[in-house]
């Protein structure tokens, strides 16, 4: 794959291919050989992002999972180590977005974020 699409696919979703082992396999399995390719399409990755601004950092935990071609996840405002006028800050957000590799994703965030202060100015 080209562009680092193979690191990119790696990230957020999960194929693998498992060998079998001749001398390793018993019973009526021993020496047996071969090989099975599989695709775990309920494989989610836990995270955080942090979006630096000028009124302080907000922390968002998330779980994403994917496919080769687009990103989802759901983001839950963390406002315990949020800072700034995100502080203590409550919220969800989700996206869906398409895959730029090698480790950028486009398309909108929806959502809310609720918080206890206003920005100033």
């Amino acid at each position: 794959m080209e562009g680092g699409q193979e690191i990119f696919k790696r990230v957020h979703y999960i194929e693998t291919k498992v060998h079998v082992l001749p001398d390793k396999s018993t019973g009526i399995f021993a020496g047996s050989t071969g090989e099975m390719e599989f695709i775990a399409p309920n494989y989610r990755m836990a995270g955080y992002l942090v979006i630096d601004t000028e009124h302080g950092d907000l922390r968002m935990d998330f779980m994403e999972a994917g496919t080769r071609e687009t990103l989802n996840a759901d983001l839950t405002v963390n406002g315990a180590e949020s800072t700034g006028i995100w502080a203590n800050a409550e919220g969800e957000l989700s996206f869906a977005l398409e895959v730029m590799p090698p480790f950028f994703g486009r398309g909108p965030y929806e959502g809310t974020i609720r918080v206890e202060q206003e920005p100033p100015g």
